[in-house]
């Protein structure tokens, strides 16, 4: 899960959703501390022939039992599928921003047609292409917080008077 839905949320006290925002890293922190555990303790890294890090989560956690590798593979595809929904959501929300409702169609066919040619793509293309944009994404971002903090910390300051 990812924290789109919180920015998107319309509310009388953002932050308090900000708060609950926060929340959503930490746990996905704790799960990979907790499946980084596992996979140290069962040293199923050393016995793996496949050195794909789907392979040797799932082989550590078979270790301890059979059916934990489809509960496992349950959860990626779920987290998996979150994320994609998540990353649509926000594109098509800037789309629309920048170029408006009517046009929606448009990016549907865009959308469609980059997901076509990634499904034909080497997957270890598409995960560099997605690293990449999500780091030049960073930048833009910490240069916005940085011009425009002393609004953001007024608006945090009259929200937090409202808790």
């Amino acid at each position: 899960m990812t924290n789109s839905q919180y920015a998107a949320t319309k509310t009388d006290n953002p932050i308090k959703e900000a708060y609950l925002g926060v929340l959503n890293p930490i746990v996905a922190g704790l799960m990979c501390l907790i499946t980084g555990i596992v996979v140290v303790s069962t040293k199923s890294y050393l016995n793996s022939v496949d050195a794909n890090g789907f392979n040797i989560m799932v082989g550590s956690f078979s270790s301890v039992s059979k059916w934990f590798s489809y509960i496992l593979t349950i959860i990626i595809t779920l987290t998996s599928f979150s994320l994609c929904l998540s990353v649509v959501f926000n594109a098509l929300n800037v789309y629309q921003y920048y170029f408006g409702k009517k046009t929606t169609f448009i990016f549907m066919i865009m959308q469609f047609l980059v997901i076509l040619t990634t499904i034909s793509g080497d997957f270890s293309m598409i995960v560099m292409v997605c690293d990449t944009l999500y780091l030049s994404i960073a930048l833009p971002n910490i240069i916005c917080l940085f011009l425009s903090r002393k609004t953001i910390k007024n608006l945090y300051d009259e929200n937090i008077k409202k808790l």
